[in-house]
């Protein structure tokens, strides 16, 4: 058993995997950046609420919320010395932002697509070293 763990041990260092970045909480549906055209809402989680910024016309507000339910956070944002209630929905495509009268409609920012990933971004320019169909022997012979 412990032969077995440390081939396994060398067979992942050989392979020369660059060390990933933590993965998201599973739990934690809503840290993340969320956009619109006019509005861009960054979160955190910070213990059992959510803290992070609202930036309008690059202005940034810090923005502090709590969850109210499972797909809602009640807060708050900050614009020098005033507070301004807020609402935070969660959405299939990110989250609706409420404050006063008006709602924004934000989508998800996400990170970019690996260009190297056999199911690569569609929008990114054609990669010439994918040959599209998973794994295909280099019939060049080694150096």
């Amino acid at each position: 058993m412990r032969d077995a763990a440390i081939a396994l041990g060398v067979l992942i260092l050989a392979c020369g995997c660059p060390a990933s970045k933590p993965t998201k909480n599973p739990l934690d549906l809503w840290s993340g950046r969320y956009q619109s055209a006019k509005l861009e809402v960054e979160l955190e989680l910070d213990g059992a609420s959510y803290t992070g910024t609202v930036v309008k016309q690059g202005e940034r507000y810090p923005l502090t919320a709590k969850p109210a339910g499972t797909d809602e956070l009640e807060g708050q944002f900050t614009v020098g010395e005033e507070s301004f209630a807020c609402t935070l929905h969660m959405t299939k495509q990110g989250l609706d932002f409420t404050t006063g009268s008006s709602t924004y409609v934000l989508t998800e920012v996400r990170a970019p697509a690996n260009p190297l990933d056999s199911g690569g971004d569609p929008s990114a320019p054609a990669n010439p070293l994918d040959a599209g169909g998973g794994s295909t022997p280099d019939p060049s012979p080694a150096p």
